[in-house]
């Protein structure tokens, strides 16, 4: 591993959270992108695979965290002082799906109770005046309100959990209840600044996946369904999408390693306790 920031760089603003994340990347680009392979090819595996899938997750955020404390560790190191909470993670996982699931639900129904409530009485309103432009009218206003809500309420449950498995992966008592409790303190406060790190890191990311995973995508809208084209077409699109996740993966973990650290700086000092 290579040595980085010392542990007095201080809270960083949402572009150097990015910058940072990108260089531990590239200085550990190697080792990174071994463990995301393990990571997906454990991911093929029912349960079991999937718990350790979840673990190296935990393993690349705690490798960038102990690089930006000036006291690394080696991949050993750090899948050592994970793997006991193997099961952890993998219940973690769940739950924050769950939690992202009911979010996403109680937007979407919000977001169209809303949506209809305005839209029909716009569009009411301005029907006495507009006639049939007042209910385009009121009808567009219902989408995009339903769309606003959707949208700023997914981006904040996303902000509120996005380092969920960080404090588990680098505290040492931590478990999987207490490591989504942290998140949600981290984060109070800093919705907006974790909202510009997600923007940046999806505009560096999004193109890598973008380029290689709908490359192959795109081609098979030239090709006959069904055909000898169209198969091959359709493997090399799954080995593809399957590179730029490995690709894509580290990086990610780069940014929460280096969110928790800003997040943990600024709320609680730079003396870190693990």
């Amino acid at each position: 591993m290579t040595s980085s920031p010392s542990p007095t760089i201080g809270p960083l603003n949402p572009g150097n959270v990015v910058s940072a994340a990108l260089r531990l990347y590239r200085d550990n680009f190697g080792s990174y992108i071994k463990l995301s392979a393990l990571a997906f090819l454990w991911a093929i595996v029912p349960v079991y695979g999937w718990a350790q899938y979840s673990l190296y997750h935990g393993v690349l955020s705690r490798l960038v965290f102990r690089e930006l404390i000036n006291e690394p560790e080696t991949v050993d190191q750090a899948k050592q002082q994970l793997e006991p909470k193997l099961w952890s993670f993998l219940g973690l996982g769940v739950l924050v799906g769950l939690i992202f699931s009911g979010g996403f639900m109680a937007c979407y129904i919000g977001g169209i109770i809303a949506g209809l409530a305005v839209g029909f009485g716009v569009g009411a309103l301005l029907n006495s005046f507009l006639g049939e432009t007042g209910a385009i009218i009121g009808t567009i206003l219902g989408i995009v309100l339903f769309l606003a809500i959707v949208l700023i309420g997914l981006l904040w449950i996303i902000s509120r959990f996005i380092i969920a498995e960080v404090p588990m992966a680098i505290e040492g008592r931590t478990d999987l209840t207490t490591s989504i409790g942290r998140s949600w303190t981290l984060t109070k406060q800093s919705v907006g600044r974790i909202q510009f790190v997600l923007v940046a890191a999806n505009l560096i990311s999004f193109p890598v996946v973008g380029l290689i995973s709908f490359g192959p995508q795109i081609a098979l809208l030239s090709v006959e369904f069904g055909s000898a084209a169209y198969w091959s077409l359709y493997f090399v699109g799954l080995i593809f999408s399957f590179t730029a996740n490995i690709l894509v993966l580290p990086f990610w973990q780069a940014v929460k390693g280096v969110l928790y650290y800003d997040l943990r700086s600024r709320r609680e000092g730079l003396d870190l306790q693990i």
